[in-house]
């Protein structure tokens, strides 16, 4: 979908709440997407992987962890759950869109985890967190 590009290029352009307003608003545009074009599932599916990571990008540069926290745990979900769907109506090149996104949204996931995690232990040690 078109307009997760339009969100991506305001996250690189530095246009952090504004990227994070468009990519809420195409999430919900996901599910219709889905019903009104059924042949054409992996598309919508590999957009919405690159929207939901994209939007966890900009949560954690916007500094907001408790959106982060949840953006990774509907990420997580949304990647195991396509990981174990069957690639629709996919030819040639392209039945190798999906499972590159996944891959590619699991190795970012598994990046922003990781950076969180140290970003709360360091968090804790300096006595600033809960």
């Amino acid at each position: 979908m078109l307009q997760t590009i339009v969100g991506a290029v305001e996250f690189r352009a530095g246009y952090t709440a504004q990227a994070i307003a468009t990519l809420k608003k195409i999430l919900s545009l996901h599910a219709l997407a889905e019903l009104a074009a059924p042949k054409r599932l992996d598309p919508i599916r590999v957009s919405r992987l690159t929207d939901e990571t994209i939007l966890a990008l900009a949560y954690r540069e916007q500094g907001d962890q408790e959106a982060l926290a949840k953006q990774l745990h509907s990420l997580r979900k949304l990647a195991e759950r396509l990981e174990f769907t069957t690639p629709q109506y996919s030819e040639g090149i392209c039945r190798w869109a999906l499972p590159c996104a996944i891959h590619l949204t699991k190795r970012e996931l598994a990046r922003l985890e990781a950076l969180t995690s140290q970003n709360n232990s360091a968090t804790n040690m300096n006595g600033t967190g809960p």
